[in-house]
């Protein structure tokens, strides 16, 4: 129903992603939008009314992103991902409890690393708030930005196999 041209989803198959949510999230929405255009996998598509489309263009994203191709700079929208980032409490909460048990098992100490950041210690979406950014910035250092994202990018395929050099200045500019 909403015929998409570019499918932004998990890398089901990243290296070390123990989340099996991201792997599964990753591995459904891949297989709907490259088979989305072969009427025969699902013919009660048809039945349905739905009619076959081809998602042209893949940006896979994962923690770590050893394959990423393609980096987007995020420096104008970095705030806007950290505000729709802490609306999720429960993972905010979680990852703070672990990242705070990381420092305390390498033996540092995180409470003076966050005041002198001028961060409450005990304030999980302060402390999120900077990392996601310091991420962002790790990236973005790669690249000449300020603030980053990488992706593993796909496109085009089979098509761009056989004439790779007829796609150059067809790929999605981030």
């Amino acid at each position: 129903q909403t015929k998409p041209d570019i499918l932004l989803t998990w890398n089901a198959f990243a290296p070390f992603e123990v989340h099996p949510d991201h792997r599964i999230v990753g591995m459904v929405a891949t297989e709907a939008a490259t088979f989305s255009h072969y009427p025969l996998y699902y013919p009660e598509h048809l039945q349905q009314g739905l009619q076959p489309h081809y998602v042209s263009e893949y940006l896979f994203f994962a923690k770590h992103n050893r394959d990423a191709n393609k980096f987007v700079d995020i420096t104008d929208f970095v705030d806007a991902k950290v505000e729709c980032l802490l609306k999720h409490q429960t993972q905010i909460q979680q990852t703070m409890a672990e990242t705070r048990m990381a420092f305390s098992h390498a033996g540092i100490d995180l409470a003076a690393i966050l005041h002198h950041e001028e961060i409450n210690p005990e304030n999980h979406q302060q402390i999120a708030s900077l990392a996601i950014k310091k991420l962002a910035e790790n990236t973005g250092s790669k690249y000449g930005v300020a603030f980053a994202e990488e992706f593993r990018y796909e496109g085009f395929a089979p098509a761009k196999m056989f004439f790779p050099d007829l796609f150059k200045d067809r790929e999605v500019e981030l």
